[in-house]
């Protein structure tokens, strides 16, 4: 998404020439207040930057540009589903040749849907390992990646968030609080089945944003 701003010398009152020397031109755009924020993402991104170009009779054009970052307000009190709470399963079969084992089930929860950069996010996850392959586990941002150590492909349990920049009111007391240290690589699961699937339960994980 890109936004551009054409000004002019005619509009500035300089002709449609400028003679030699250093030459300013100050100027005011007002961004629309319904921009998106910018974003990166492998998939898409919005971008926004301010281009100028010198027109050069008979000679290539010069141009230039300066990024810049938009942050737009999202108040989360005034999304509904900001503030419930939010559940995804996913179940998986191993499969090899003509031998099919039982079902890799997981399961992640968030306590609400909405949150704010340095809010942690509490998640609790639960695994159900009905096969008789061992698994590893790991977590990313809101992704519960369960991993079979057979030759299979791994098992993804993804919860929609959303990020605001203005926090939900039953949180004001909980972001204002110092936050206590967070021991990385550790989340709340619950593991069911037997065999070398089963392994014990971990600590609570806490992402902060």
């Amino acid at each position: 998404m890109l936004f551009i701003a054409y000004i002019s010398m005619l509009a500035l009152g300089h002709g449609d020439k400028l003679p030699s020397g250093q030459h300013n031109f100050p100027f005011q755009f007002m961004l629309p207040p319904t921009l998106p924020s910018s974003f990166e993402h492998q998939y898409g991104q919005v971008r926004y930057l301010l281009k100028a170009t010198l027109d050069k009779p008979l000679k290539f054009y010069h141009h230039t540009k300066l990024p810049f970052t938009v942050v737009s307000l999202l108040d989360l009190n005034a999304i509904p589903e900001a503030s419930r709470p939010m559940q995804n399963q996913v179940a998986k079969t191993l499969c090899c040749l003509c031998c099919e084992s039982g079902p890799i089930t997981g399961v992640l929860r968030v306590d609400k849907s909405g949150y704010v950069p340095g809010e942690a996010i509490y998640l609790q996850g639960e695994i159900q390992n009905l096969s008789d392959t061992a698994c590893s586990v790991e977590v990313k941002l809101n992704l519960l990646h369960v991993n079979p150590s057979s030759v299979s492909t791994r098992l993804v349990v993804p919860v929609d968030i959303i990020i605001g920049s203005i926090p939900l009111r039953s949180s004001f007391q909980s972001i204002m609080q110092p936050q206590p240290a967070i021991a990385p690589h550790a989340i709340n699961i619950n593991v069911k089945g037997q065999g070398p699937g089963a392994f014990p339960s971990a600590p609570e994980l806490r992402l902060v944003i």
